[in-house]
């Protein structure tokens, strides 16, 4: 049903590499639920986009901000660090 949507995004966006549309959510995470074999391993640019945060919009309209797995892979490590969290830590 997103189909027409989808395509016409891909063409006013050249750069737009993969678009991803779910329909039904549940019943892709169901389909998955019941599959038994493993999951395909991909590699991952650790600059690549994970997530698309949307702005609060305080300076006019709100933005996409792409955040990186780095981002979060550097909050992660930080945070840990802070708060003290070692290999022999019971979280």
């Amino acid at each position: 049903e997103f189909g027409p949507m989808v395509r016409r995004v891909q063409q006013e966006n050249p750069s737009l590499r993969f678009c991803i549309s779910l329909p039904d959510l549940r019943q892709l995470i169901e389909g998955k639920a019941k599959s038994t074999g493993p999951l395909k391993t991909i590699r991952i640019d650790p600059t690549d986009p994970c997530v698309f945060q949307l702005s609060g919009g305080t300076t006019g309209i709100p933005k996409l901000i792409p955040r990186t797995h780095n981002d979060y892979a550097y909050n992660s490590k930080t945070a840990a660090a802070v708060c003290g969290v070692t290999p022999d830590s019971v979280l």
